[in-house]
């Protein structure tokens, strides 16, 4: 699909960085809070993460044409990054 979630490399990174900021402790509780711990595990973020994010695309693509363009998020429930 040209618009596939799956094959856009910063969408994983944004649910990459949103189970970051869920595990943290204690949880951001005010959007203050929450721009906080956003920019701090935004800072965390290295440069060998974004490009084991962007050497992913291939296998992504391998698994998006084995289902036949439906997505593959579900396969790992937003939580598991395989390729990383």
């Amino acid at each position: 699909p040209a618009k596939s979630p799956d094959l856009n490399p910063i969408e994983n990174m944004w649910g990459y960085l949103d189970n970051k900021v869920r595990d943290r402790r204690p949880q951001p509780t005010t959007l203050k809070e929450l721009e906080v711990a956003l920019l701090e595990k935004w800072a965390e973020i290295t440069a060998s993460t974004c490009v084991k994010f962007y050497l992913s695309i291939k296998d992504r693509m391998i698994l998006v044409r084995k289902k036949h363009g439906e997505a593959i998020r579900e396969l790992f429930k937003f939580e598991v990054y395989p390729f990383i």
